[in-house]
């Protein structure tokens, strides 16, 4: 995954949020919350995740909160 912190104060860190829509898995927040770079830009992966599994994603940064996005089980890049 990756996304645009924009506007976040520095050393704001981003709070992941997913969860696995082919096994019905709950909310899950990532333990690790990734620091946007100089442009706002971050990165991170899902744990073991399975590329043909589906997966609904939203990041939480500062006070805001993104649109969530949900990933087809493709194996392909979704943009959200």
């Amino acid at each position: 995954m990756a996304g645009e912190a924009t506007g976040a104060p520095g050393g704001t860190g981003v709070e992941v949020h997913w969860r696995n829509l082919t096994t019905g898995g709950p909310w899950t927040v990532e333990q690790y919350t990734p620091t946007p770079d100089a442009n706002g830009i971050w990165l991170l992966s899902i744990p073991n995740a399975n590329p043909l599994h589906r997966y609904e994603v939203y990041a939480t940064y500062d006070v805001k909160e993104s649109l969530s996005c949900t990933y087809a089980g493709t194996g392909s890049i979704t943009w959200c």
